[in-house]
């Protein structure tokens, strides 16, 4: 994991020639009106990933499926607000996701880097059919996730892939019931840790 150690834009630089996988995303630099449905589709996808998952806006794929730091604009990129994000994309999520943003420019290109955290108790299903531009993209009593074969995100299951998601939801709910049982008794453990922050694994595409 790269941490807090790199800038935003030293983050960039550094999935330069990389390829996407379960936990990362690259792309193409546009306005977030244009994007916000299927960004909205793919951190559903992400949350429902032990880890989480990280967007790269502003990053297309190579002739090598590698990453190529094209930009956008600064206009553009002034469009991502997280406040904006996190409102949309809870539209249509349950329980809530959480969101962090963070921008990087140089020479007039312009990045987005988006954080999404797993989901913290249950995983996220989508909660309503998308409007308009959105229809294609998003449909009510949709459980989006990112394939372990490939890069998507899609609604439809492997077995491995589903029993990966119910496990991480059983194992939550065991550590809520421990945090629980310990604070009622006075046992150790009452401040064991729920979801982690997103954080990646490079073996498996992650940043």
């Amino acid at each position: 994991m790269n941490g807090g150690a790199l800038s935003a834009m030293e983050e960039v630089d550094d999935i330069a020639g990389r390829s996407e996988g379960r936990h990362l995303e690259f792309k193409r630099g546009a306005a977030w009106k244009t994007l916000r449905c299927t960004l909205t589709r793919t951190i559903m996808a992400m949350s429902n990933l032990r880890y989480g998952g990280r967007i790269m806006i502003g990053v297309e794929e190579g002739p090598d499926k590698t990453a190529v730091l094209v930009g956008m604009s600064k206009a553009e990129s002034n469009g991502y607000n997280l406040d904006d994000i996190m409102s949309f994309v809870n539209e249509y999520a349950e329980p809530p996701i959480g969101i962090a943003m963070r921008k990087a420019a140089r020479s007039e290109r312009h990045f987005v880097i988006l954080d999404v955290r797993e989901f913290r108790d249950v995983p996220i299903v989508c909660k309503r059919d998308g409007k308009r531009s959105c229809s294609d993209h998003l449909r009510r009593g949709s459980i989006y996730h990112r394939p372990s074969h490939r890069t998507e995100s899609t609604d439809r299951f492997e077995p491995a892939d589903m029993r990966e998601l119910v496990q991480l939801a059983a194992t939550k709910q065991h550590r809520r019931m421990h945090r629980q049982c310990a604070r009622l008794y006075g046992m150790p453990g009452a401040d064991l840790g729920g979801a982690p922050d997103a954080r990646y694994d490079r073996e498996d595409g992650g940043p």
